[in-house]
């Protein structure tokens, strides 16, 4: 079929990734399957590069938004102010920041930490 034929005439690969995924806390694996298009050509963007590609978006996906979405369960947050909601998601990201650069620590003991240390917490932000 030709990218034409389904509206993406500027597609010039297509790759399809499949995933096996472990949830041990629930005792289930699923699998995933998910596309991704490009408008480079081959020449442009090797089939090595473009995986790499993928893979970076994963990465982020993995560092910041899984903890987003499941620790702070950020997609339900009823915080609808412009201003509030952006004071909030920095808030957020800088606690993310800091788990990575503390590796021993896990987000839980972090949020702990500053809730019972917010002077701490404030310092880090200005």
């Amino acid at each position: 079929m030709r990218p034409t034929a389904i509206g993406l005439p500027h597609a010039r690969q297509l790759a399809c990734v499949e995933r096996i995924v472990e949830w041990p806390k629930e005792d289930k694996v699923t699998q995933e399957i998910s596309w991704y298009i490009t408008s480079h050509d081959e020449q442009v963007l090797t089939d090595k590069a473009f995986l790499s590609k993928i893979r970076n978006h994963w990465s982020i996906e993995n560092k910041s938004h899984y903890i987003r979405d499941r620790y702070f369960d950020e997609d339900r947050c009823m915080i609808r102010g412009h201003n509030a909601a952006r004071i909030l998601s920095t808030c957020r990201q800088l606690l993310i920041a800091q788990k990575y650069s503390q590796n021993e620590r896990s987000t839980s003991e972090l949020c702990d930490f500053f809730m019972l240390n917010i002077s701490k917490a404030i310092k880090l932000i200005t």
